[in-house]
């Protein structure tokens, strides 16, 4: 019964339910590099492997793919992706096959925990993926970062700050035309999202007012 008025309360506020398809990037450079070590871990090192890029296995995963995201039901109208590489490279690899708009946000940018997540500039990016419309990435560096240490030093990004940012996200989605999408994006936003990890090159199908509930909205 709960569920049922919240889900009312949800779709009171003028809200109109959409199906997300959400994809985690697949296998990275860093991935690889963590297997056996505690990223959280005092003795931890960083590789500083900025905007880490898929390694030979995530593109064989993404590649793996492509049959079950051309026959997702109901059909993605338009593709998100997150302006890092390994992101936009796995939304490439996984949906090549299924025609629609792809969008670059920095709203499902991964939380940033270590080099691997701090990104380039937009003018870079674009050179790769001409093919994308970015719609958010106005500055030379778009991702958090603390001003005492400067754009390139890695520092993590407070949980207040990352969760505003998963809650804009949510109403970003909301405000869309579309009913249909697909978020490629990253393990802290999709757990954050969802409370639920995701292994690389994961695909799980959730409604939006699924996320709103998890996430008082």
């Amino acid at each position: 019964m709960a569920n049922r008025h919240a889900a009312t309360s949800v779709r009171n506020k003028g809200f109109t339910e959409k199906t997300l398809h959400l994809v985690r990037h697949g296998t990275t450079e860093m991935n690889e590099y963590l297997v056996g070590k505690a990223w959280d871990g005092v003795d931890f090192v960083d590789p500083m492997l900025y905007d880490t890029r898929l390694s030979r296995t995530g593109i064989d995963q993404a590649k793996g793919l492509q049959e079950i995201a051309a026959g997702l039901n109901p059909t993605p109208e338009v593709i998100v992706a997150s302006p890092l590489t390994r992101a936009i490279h796995t939304a490439d690899l996984v949906f090549e096959k299924v025609q629609a708009p792809r969008i670059v946000s920095k709203l499902v940018s991964e939380r940033i925990y270590h080099a691997a997540d701090i990104g380039r500039s937009p003018w870079e990016i674009r050179e790769e993926a001409p093919h994308w419309e970015f719609v958010d990435l106005h500055e030379e560096h778009w991702w958090h970062y603390d001003e005492r240490h400067g754009p390139h030093f890695p520092v993590l990004e407070p949980e207040h700050i990352f969760d505003n940012r998963m809650k804009q996200l949510l109403r970003w989605i909301g405000t869309r035309p579309e009913s249909s999408m697909v978020l490629v994006s990253h393990w802290g936003v999709l757990g954050h999202l969802t409370g639920k990890e995701f292994e690389n090159c994961e695909m799980m199908t959730v409604s939006l007012s699924t996320l709103y509930k998890n996430h008082s909205l």
